[in-house]
């Protein structure tokens, strides 16, 4: 019997290298560089049958702040993707969260947050596209053509503690992968780690860890 298995990627810092605000700059292309491992451990999901991958991106905090418009979201997002698919690697869905709260916009002073359409009350549904909320695999799965329930196993693939708690959310594993940047996440995560919480050393080692519980 085939087991159905869906996994979460994140982008910035996990697929692409970044150090903050990845696409702000107009030479964004130039700077582009996918992470080591990347193309080798999406290879080895995609051989696994009844396996599904949904890049899922919080593009929030850099939207509501006007360090980027949607336009360059989606520009980045295309061109990531292009050049994945360039290298014979399939994704099933790509999402972007767009939104933030009102605290975040509190705190890094955002001007006239009241009336930034991208800034959304925390009881607002569009938040739970925001990681840790697992709506943007909820829309992954949507365009699919399937529910997050209908899935065996869930995994989800990131740098950031938000990440690893996507997955726990989503009712599976979340895996945090050591990129070079993240030390301060991976102490935290190894200092409570549990069956739901997994910490990698790189991309392909995540990759080859679902696999082999697939």
């Amino acid at each position: 019997m085939v087991r159905r298995v869906l996994v979460g990627i994140d982008r910035d810092g996990t697929i692409n290298k970044d150090s903050g605000f990845f696409g702000s700059s107009e030479n964004w292309k130039d700077e582009l560089e996918i992470h080591e491992g990347v193309v080798e451990g999406i290879k080895l999901l995609n051989e696994c049958e009844g396996l599904k991958i949904v890049v899922a991106t919080d593009q929030g905090s850099g939207l509501s702040r006007g360090i980027y418009d949607l336009n360059r979201i989606n520009k980045v997002n295309k061109e990531i993707w292009s050049v994945l698919v360039e290298k014979g690697i399939k994704i099933d869905s790509w999402q972007s969260g767009l939104y933030v709260g009102y605290d975040y916009a509190k705190k890094h002073k955002i001007e006239n947050y009241l009336e930034n359409k991208w800034v959304v009350a925390m009881d607002d549904v569009r938040l739970r596209d925001r990681k840790p909320g697992i709506g943007m695999l909820e829309k992954g799965c949507k365009e699919i053509g399937c529910l997050l329930s209908d899935f065996d196993k869930i995994y989800y693939i990131g740098d950031r503690i938000r990440d690893v708690e996507t997955g726990v959310n989503a009712g599976g594993k979340g895996i945090l992968v050591y990129n070079g940047l993240n030390g301060e996440a991976v102490e935290e995560i190894k200092s409570c780690l549990d069956s739901q919480q997994v910490v990698v050393d790189n991309f392909y080692e995540a990759c080859k860890l679902i696999v082999d519980g697939v």
